[in-house]
């Protein structure tokens, strides 16, 4: 891409969001009420659309190949945190979409309560380590069960926002780790790039929004559905890698300790 083209990219999304910005504060003086527009047959149309162009300019930004690991200079922490992990039988499920992306099959069918034991997994880490997690609301999928680290502990993560949130849809997760296991986990067939990990995604996420709360580029994967309680039992250790990455926490230590 040209050093013109950029440009252009950039002012166009400056723009974009300054229009915004506009609309919003246009809304709010004259007190119009679009919470009842969109509940009328029109307003849905006009939530799909905007809905389907937003999701159409992230693929701009998304990552070419989710299904390789990122190449970049090597992390100052000698190494991951999943050493061992092992290879995950038979082909990667189809994942889809960009600013929510989706599990479509491979669906977990060996317990009914599936999602619900993903959720305590997530706040049993919570009520675990109080002092350094929270739970929270994803930032881009509101209402999911989501951990968030309170403080940064390893310079080189510059962050200390999400540390792993589920989709209750289709129970797979979004984890940061280091980048030692997103390889891990890439290579090894259990998940794969998130869309918006890639450096001009993260770049367009920290120009709108607070710097700690955006992980380092490539250190993002959606974690496919378990199909059963040994895969289950892998995400347990993938959440624990997690939260060792963004919030300093070693779960092998009994007491709540910073690395």
């Amino acid at each position: 891409m040209s050093s013109s083209t950029g440009l252009e990219l950039v002012f166009a999304f400056a723009y974009i969001i300054v229009g915004s910005i506009l609309v919003t504060c246009l809304l709010t003086v004259f007190k119009f009420d679009i919470s009842h527009t969109l509940t009328t047959k029109p307003g849905a149309y006009l939530t799909s659309a905007l809905n389907s162009a937003c999701e159409t300019c992230l693929c701009l930004f998304s990552v070419a190949d989710p299904h390789s690991a990122p190449k970049g200079e090597p992390s100052s922490i000698s190494r991951g945190y999943l050493q061992d992990l092992p290879h995950r039988s038979g082909a990667r499920p189809t994942v889809q979409g960009c600013l929510n992306p989706r599990q479509t099959d491979q669906l977990p069918a060996f317990d009914k309560d599936i999602n619900g034991r993903l959720r305590q997994l997530i706040t049993d880490t919570s009520a675990k380590y109080p002092e350094s997690t929270y739970l929270g609301r994803s930032t881009f999928e509101g209402g999911n069960a989501t951990l968030f680290a309170r403080h940064r502990v390893f310079d080189q993560t510059k962050y200390y926002g999400e540390i792993v949130g589920m989709h209750v849809n289709d129970d797979s997760m979004t984890v940061t780790i280091h980048p030692d296991d997103v390889r891990a986990v890439i290579e090894n067939g259990w998940g794969q790039r998130h869309p918006l990990s890639s450096r001009s995604a993260t770049w367009l996420r920290y120009s709108t929004t607070s710097a700690h709360r955006v992980p380092k580029a490539g250190t993002q994967v959606i974690l496919y559905a378990p199909r059963n309680q040994e895969e289950l039992n892998l995400i347990e250790q993938v959440i624990n890698a997690a939260v060792w990455w963004v919030g300093g926490i070693d779960s092998s230590l009994r007491k709540e300790s910073f690395c």
